[in-house]
């Protein structure tokens, strides 16, 4: 029996807590959401991380790269030295030279004369664009390699203006082992006003007669056998070297020196004495391969080498250098009235320049600005 109110099937049955239901639902979205973009934003530092690590160490292997073709091209400089072109450069002008990689690097070279027989190459490698990660990126890589550089000549003995590895006889020749920069011409002697070394001895020679006044400004020294030996030695090893490094020339039709540009290398050969005429000039090193017959004038700054003996009884000698004989034969040497030898030591080492060869220093200094 139904009394009073209506039965209800299950069916019909109403949740006890709807509001829960929907709150529930409600914040599973945003939830969603906020998961996604945190997953998004690791994701994206962990590519950035990823990235700048990448491009950290592509950078660090460009720059790398950089040193390897700045020091190539420093390699390449001294392999191609050209010695008579540095000799002819003044101390602090450079010479540039330029070149181009496959792999887009350009290189700049320069190399600087800082002394007589001294310089400083500086080789810039530079790329604008890299390659492969961050190709277009606007980014400049440049390297600076700068590596000192001594130049070695032949070693020829000297031990003072006039250095006779034989004997001599004097007239009244002019011999002076002082370094005095204010007689010579600036633009010959570049060292300037600053001199890097001292005065030598004016002459050296195993046995000196004198005939006349020689006017000597410095001392004289008598070299004994054993470090003439030795000189003699050092002499003949180092004119070898100077035959295969320097140019070789007859003389001229008139019997005189064949006219060069200046700091050039010319040795003189002949069959027999080498006699010289008339008006002569050499800025440079002029050796003569034999004795040396002067019968007219020969004037030389820089150095003058003579293998055999020099006969200047009836000539006009005037050398602002060096003077080295070596009188190879032994059959002594005359300096008469009208010789002059005057002691220049930057005009010898830019003389010697024209047949020094490099010899690359241990060590390196990269700068990257």
């Amino acid at each position: 029996m139904i009394t009073g109110a209506t039965k209800q099937t299950r069916g019909d049955v109403m949740p006890r807590h709807p509001t829960r239901h929907r709150t529930r639902r409600g914040l599973l979205l945003p939830l969603v959401l906020v998961t996604m973009l945190l997953v998004f934003t690791i994701a994206a530092s962990l590519q950035q991380v990823a990235w700048r690590a990448t491009r950290g160490a592509q950078a660090q292997w460009d720059a790398q790269r950089g040193n390897y073709a700045a020091d190539a091209d420093v390699v390449h400089a001294i392999a191609d030295w050209r010695p008579d072109s540095v000799a002819a450069t003044p101390i602090g002008t450079p010479l540039v030279r330029h070149a181009a990689l496959p792999d887009g690097w350009q290189i700049q070279t320069t190399i600087v004369r800082t002394g007589p027989l001294r310089a400083v190459i500086l080789s810039i490698a530079r790329r604008t664009h890299r390659v492969g990660i961050g190709a277009g990126d606007p980014t400049a890589i440049r390297k600076l390699v700068s590596r000192a550089v001594p130049l070695v000549p032949p070693p020829f003995p000297s031990f003072g203006a006039a250095t006779m590895l034989g004997s001599v006889t004097l007239g009244a020749a002019a011999l002076d082992g002082r370094d005095s920069f204010s007689s010579y011409n600036a633009a010959r002697d570049d060292c300037g006003a600053q001199r890097d070394t001292n005065s030598v001895a004016a002459l050296s020679a195993p046995s000196i007669t004198i005939r006349g006044a020689p006017r000597v400004q410095g001392a004289t020294l008598v070299t004994t056998a054993a470090p003439l030996a030795i000189a003699h030695a050092q002499f003949d090893s180092a004119f070898a070297l100077l035959l295969a490094r320097a140019p070789r020339s007859a003389l001229s039709v008139g019997l005189t020196v064949p006219p060069q540009n200046a700091w050039r290398a010319l040795v003189i050969r002949d069959t027999g004495a080498v006699t010289l005429q008339g008006t002569s000039a050499h800025v440079g090193l002029l050796a003569i391969d034999g004795d040396l017959v002067l019968r007219g004038t020969l004037e030389v700054d820089g150095v003058l080498i003579v293998r055999g003996a020099l006969d200047a009884a009836q000539g006009a000698l005037t050398v602002r250098g060096a003077l080295i004989v070596r009188d190879v034969a032994a059959r002594a040497s005359t300096m008469g009235d009208s010789v002059s030898v005057r002691y220049a030591p930057c005009m010898v080492g830019r003389a010697l320049a024209a047949v020094a060869l490099p010899r690359a220093s241990r060590y390196a200094v990269y700068n990257s600005p």
